[in-house]
């Protein structure tokens, strides 16, 4: 039920991409991970991760910009600000001009738990080929005797930078979209006044908000 062969195609995916960066000096490892969701569909997907060890900083910009020109503009791009990772914030920003903000961190287990439920619902789908290191990884990790984490040097970057993404996700605000009527009826007709009108509205609020000195031929 948390498997997917492909991202449905659909018009209004918000995506967002969430990096993890490790702190272990003999064997740095720092990942990424990709969501996608709508405010029209309850589930979010993690559409892509990956995982480098001794990438260089350059790398991980390389790496979000290309990321960006597949994707588009991201909602947010997160990164772990733990560690040395604020320095990587920072670098990003003013360096390679990446809006790179801080993820979300507090009570880490707490929403490790959340995320365990919205995995039992099945309202998290992982995209299966550009996932497969992550589905691995999620396999082999368990809990250590407290409880509290997972057992100490297990591998959990994509994990980790997974949970960042989901919780920068916002498909927990989705509503369904209201059903068109069937063609060829009266209710069909009302329906596409109401949304020509509906245009016609914004429109002119869009005029009315338009300063004089972008219309005027002057």
């Amino acid at each position: 039920k948390n498997w997917a062969d492909s991202l449905p195609d659909r018009p209004d995916w918000q995506y967002v991409l969430a990096w993890d960066f490790g702190a272990s000096k003999s064997k740095p490892t720092d990942a990424y991970a990709v969501g996608a969701y709508s405010f029209t569909t309850p589930e979010a997907y993690i559409v892509r991760s990956q995982s480098f060890v001794n990438i260089p900083l350059q790398g991980i910009a390389d790496t979000t910009k290309a990321l960006q020109d597949e994707f588009g503009v991201f909602v947010e791009i997160g990164g772990d600000q733990g560690g040395h990772g604020q320095k990587f914030l920072d670098e990003m920003q003013s360096r390679y001009l990446i809006p790179m903000v801080g993820v979300r961190k507090a009570d880490k287990l707490g929403h490790r738990r959340l995320m365990r439920g919205d995995l039992e619902r099945g309202t998290i789908k992982v995209v299966e080929p550009g996932n497969r290191t992550l589905l691995s990884e999620m396999g082999s990790l368990s809990w250590n005797d407290a409880g509290t984490d997972c057992e100490k040097n297990a591998a959990d970057h994509l994990t980790d930078a997974t949970l960042y993404a989901w919780r920068a996700m916002k498909h927990y605000l989705a509503t369904e979209p209201e059903p068109v009527p069937q063609r060829g009826t009266a209710e069909h007709a009302n329906w596409l006044m109401e949304q020509k009108n509906l245009a016609e509205d914004e429109r002119s609020e869009a005029e009315e908000r338009t300063p004089w000195y972008e219309t005027s031929p002057y």
